[in-house]
Parts: structure tokens; C-alpha cells; sequence
């Protein structure tokens, strides 16, 4: 069983990586509180549901005890500060790919670092 919980959360997140290894995904700060608030609902839908019935989703996340709050406060910052390492990574990699574009005189790049579309940007 435990075998099966890690391959479905684990499965998501490779073939996540991939797209946007593949495909010009672009990652904007501006869309850091729509993730952010859609993680908080889950959140707090998470632990209503982990004290009603007092069966934890998450062994770890029991919230009776300080370590679930540690745990979360931990895994928010992950949530934050990996979004935020997307966002660079996202600009890096569209620069490298305009540079690309004008080196083979293609226009393929749908989204600009500053959110024009790159018809507009020579």
C-alpha cells in the first residue's frame, strides 16, 4: 500500500518536470497567490477533516502536536520558495530560448520575460 502512495505522488511531479523540461510553461510570480491560496484551502480542508475525524491524511500532520505545525510551516516555505526558484528558472530559460529564436530566425517563443508576446519584442 505504501508502495502505491509514494508512485501516485511521485508519478505527478515527473511527469510535471518533463512538460516543462519540453514545452515553454511559463512560471510567473503573479500566479503565486492563486497557488498559494488553492494549497491553503487544501490545507485547511486537510486538517478539518484530520480533527473531526481524528484519522490523519498525513501520519505526520495530526495537528495535535507542534511537530504538524512545524511540518507545515516548513512545507508552505517549500511550496513558496520552489515557485519562486520556478519563476527564475522560467525567465532564464526564455531568454535562452528568444536568444535561440533569433539565432535560427524563428518566432516560436509565445511568452516574453516581461509578458508581451514576442511578435513585439525584436
Amino acid at each position: 500500500m505504501t508502495r502505491w502512495l509514494f508512485i501516485d505522488h511521485i508519478t505527478p511531479i515527473v511527469i510535471l518536470t518533463i512538460d516543462y523540461c519540453l514545452n515553454r510553461v511559463p512560471f510567473n510570480v503573479r500566479h503565486l497567490p492563486l497557488t498559494t491560496g488553492m494549497i491553503l484551502s487544501y490545507g485547511i480542508v486537510n486538517m478539518t477533516y484530520t480533527l473531526i475525524t481524528h484519522n490523519p491524511i498525513y501520519k505526520p500532520l495530526n495537528f495535535r502536536d507542534v511537530m504538524s505545525y512545524v511540518w507545515v510551516t516548513l512545507l508552505a516555505c517549500l511550496e513558496i520558495g520552489g515557485f519562486i526558484g520556478l519563476c527564475y528558472l522560467t525567465q532564464w530559460k526564455l531568454k535562452k530560448i528568444q536568444e535561440r529564436d533569433v539565432e535560427l530566425g524563428t518566432k516560436m517563443t509565445v511568452f516574453s520575460l516581461e509578458g508581451e508576446s514576442a511578435a513585439k519584442v525584436s
